[in-house]
């Protein structure tokens, strides 16, 4: 009974992102035309109906993060991987029907270096660094990650020699 409500409930949801579907899309288009006030508008619509959607989080974290806003980058960023971790008990493969297991990684990866932005973006980092070597032992090739690794490893470098130097004076 326990398994048979929570099938339910993910039935629901389904249903009710494939209704979604088309109003997302619009959302989507408009960040891809750099609208951005718009997508936002449109994925915070979204979120009313389905706040649990984590593409809807992600997509939303991309366009804060558009606008440099990396505390709200940073918010819907943790939200969708929360929301993931509580879908991944219920369905070990897949995010949504018909999504690969290597597109929900790449899904994850996106998430992740959109996350490792924001913080550096908020001045952290050590905890950016952290994030992006999340990614890279996922994906030890990915270009973006490896260039990310590098900068905020200059920037941690300059800090503890800007503290060095504070400490000797």
């Amino acid at each position: 009974s326990d398994l048979l409500s929570t099938v339910q409930e993910y039935l629901n949801i389904m249903q009710k992102r494939f209704e979604m579907n088309t109003l997302k899309k619009r959302a989507d288009a408009e960040l891809g035309r750099a609208n951005i006030a718009e997508a936002k508008r449109i994925y915070a619509e979204l979120l009313n109906q389905d706040p649990e959607h984590e593409i809807v989080h992600a997509n939303l974290a991309l366009a804060e993060l558009k606008e440099k806003e990396f505390s709200k980058t940073l918010e819907h960023c943790d939200r969708a991987l929360e929301i993931i971790k509580h879908f991944r008990s219920i369905q070990q493969v897949e995010a949504n029907p018909g999504t690969s297991l290597q597109e929900f990684r790449t899904f994850i990866v996106k998430l992740l270096l959109r996350k490792a932005k924001a913080l550096e973006g908020l001045n952290r980092p050590e905890e950016s660094l952290e994030v992006v070597q999340q990614i890279l032992v996922h994906e030890p090739h990915n270009f973006e990650a490896k260039k990310l690794e590098n900068s905020l490893k200059t920037i941690i470098t300059r800090k503890e020699i800007e503290s060095t130097k504070e400490e000797a004076a």
